[in-house]
């Protein structure tokens, strides 16, 4: 199993458990990418970024996410 299949099954995961205030970015190159739920939080809260969608072999739906570059800033305020 590849590693981005374990991290988009490990994210939902933890939505179905109820554990959906976290955001989780992965890095990937020179790229931070959030999946699923995390992705949602980031455009809902953070930013209008781009969403991308995509099927995974292993995975039977396709899988919402985006990525921005790990040198860009964002200014987070956590209530």
């Amino acid at each position: 199993m590849s590693v981005t299949i374990e991290l988009i099954e490990n994210e939902r995961q933890q939505v179905q458990a109820g554990q959906t205030r976290d955001v989780h970015l992965y890095k990937e190159g020179t790229f931070l990418r959030a999946y699923d739920w995390s992705a949602w939080l980031c455009c809902r809260y953070l930013h209008d970024f781009k969403v991308n969608k995509r099927t995974f072999k292993g995975i039977d739906e396709p899988v919402a996410y985006i990525g921005f570059s790990e040198t860009g800033h964002i200014c987070v305020v956590i209530n």
